[in-house]
């Protein structure tokens, strides 16, 4: 009932997961590109931020060349293209860029910290049950350091 008053337009979901799908491959891409791994050796914040962007800039040429292939394949001139790049909105390019690099970053924060920690303890981490123990042992080294 409620559905048949706001209709969903399924075109518009099927074209965000799409668009995932190519931002995951994108990512899959960069990574065997070895892009961002120039700080590897830096601070971890140092590492995550830098990765963030240089991916981010990677979405975004890739996001130009998939505007550039559709337009194309609507049959479209070169000059037509470049003609509606300039005419665009010059917002939306740096809109894009900063939309991305917020998600970006919580993604290579947790993508870098489970390459320090290692990945069977990144997974201990996020779905064990803290044992008694654990905890106790948690509560002596900390009484040990308040002395």
């Amino acid at each position: 009932m409620i559905l048949g008053e706001f209709p969903l337009d399924l075109v518009s979901y099927g074209y965000a997961l799409l668009e995932a799908l190519i931002i995951g491959k994108v990512i899959l891409l960069g990574r065997m590109l070895g892009l961002g791994n120039s700080l590897a050796t830096s601070r971890l914040a140092i590492v995550v931020i830098y990765k963030a962007f240089i991916f981010a800039l990677f979405t975004l040429v890739f996001s130009f060349f998939e505007d550039v292939l559709r337009a194309y394949w609507n049959g479209e001139s070169s000059m037509d293209i470049y003609a509606d790049f300039l005419a665009r909105d010059a917002h939306r390019p740096f809109g894009r860029l900063i939309i991305m690099f917020a998600a970006f970053v919580p993604f290579f924060s947790f993508l870098e910290l489970t390459d320090v920690i290692g990945q069977d303890n990144m997974f201990k981490l996020f779905f064990s049950k803290k044992d008694e123990k654990d905890e106790k042992d948690t509560k002596d080294e900390k009484d040990e350091k308040d002395l």
